[in-house]
């Protein structure tokens, strides 16, 4: 199925507010934000693309989330794509994470948003997992045999999940923690990436949270036993 990509994602990307110096995501006090666009929502054409890819993850928070509570935050470019490593999805050490992989339409990408950080390992038929801290999102090049590092979070931001609406465009959504006097609070995030020209823009959920959507992973993997 092809996805229609927005028009003001487009506009969003031609016009880039600051350059991004690390592939971490960053906190909004980092992003270069026009004030006279703080309030752009999203369109209905990648609302609906959200609402066909990521209910279940929207429906993960309290209460569940509202698309049009998703208010723009920022454009920037992340670093250029510089290098390729070897690897091969048919390998035995990848084997337990095929069913993870979120293929572009085309087929000759794919997006591994899990294996840094969801620790799997095989016994009776069963996969158990156990969780990282840190976040590593990698871009693997199907015919070529080769990844590459996109996006890397920190133990305060998180990608639970993601998907392309295009060839070359793709969507990632999660979550940053923000701490203040010992309390936390979570705020969801809506990341749209072109992963080959690197321009990037956010939305932010318009409240935080008092507790994450722990079981998202659960809900999304029922086969795998999350040990937490």
């Amino acid at each position: 199925m092809k996805y229609f990509t927005p028009i003001i994602i487009l506009l969003l990307m031609q016009h880039q507010c600051s350059s991004y110096s690390s592939a971490n995501l960053s906190p909004k006090s980092n992003l270069s934000t026009e004030s006279e666009t703080t309030s752009i929502i999203l369109d209905d054409s990648l609302s609906n693309s959200m609402l066909l890819n990521c209910n279940l993850w929207l429906n993960s928070w309290d209460g569940g989330l509202m698309l049009d509570t998703f208010v723009f935050a920022g454009s920037y470019t992340l670093p250029p794509l510089t290098w390729w490593e070897n690897f091969d999805i048919s390998e035995d050490t990848f084997f337990l994470y095929h069913d993870m992989l979120c293929y572009s339409p085309n087929g000759l990408y794919a997006l591994d948003l899990y294996s840094s950080h969801i620790i799997l390992s095989g016994h009776n038929k069963m996969k158990h997992a156990t969780l990282d801290v840190d976040t590593k999102v990698h871009l693997i090049d199907t015919q070529h045999k080769q990844r590459m590092p996109i996006l890397q979070c920190g133990s305060l931001e998180s990608v639970d999940d993601g998907f392309w609406l295009s060839d070359s465009m793709v969507v990632f959504v999660g979550f940053e923690t923000f701490l203040d006097n010992g309390n936390q609070t979570f705020q969801p995030y809506l990341l749209l990436v072109n992963v080959f020209n690197r321009g990037a823009s956010e939305f932010r959920y318009n409240k935080v949270f008092s507790n994450t959507n722990e079981e998202f992973l659960r809900q999304k993997f029922p086969a795998i036993y999350f040990d937490y």
